[in-house]
């Protein structure tokens, strides 16, 4: 009798921990898939300027091919082509 009462115990620990194991599957599979960051935040617009940060190329009429990130980068810039400014008021 003794040896069928500790069978018991035993099952029954194996059955909480199984219960745990798959709840936090469930958990796990369920958050969905992140294998990476958020896509681009800051696509590029017609005149393939690419711009990231208050202020940043916001003055940009006419211009091409322009990249500029950051607070106030290349933010006088009207006109010009082919610049590239990195940082707070990069080429301002």
């Amino acid at each position: 009798m003794a040896r069928s009462e500790r069978a018991r115990r035993e099952t029954g620990k194996l059955s909480k921990s199984g219960t745990l194991g798959i709840v936090g599957l469930v958990l796990l599979l369920g958050s969905g898939l992140v294998w990476a960051g958020p896509p681009n935040p800051t696509p590029s617009d017609g005149g393939n300027n690419t711009a990231g940060g208050s202020g940043a190329l916001s003055s940009n009429d006419t211009g091409f091919d322009n990249t500029g990130f950051g607070y106030n980068a290349l933010f006088p810039l009207t006109s010009g082509t082919s610049n590239t400014a990195l940082g707070a008021s990069a080429l301002f």
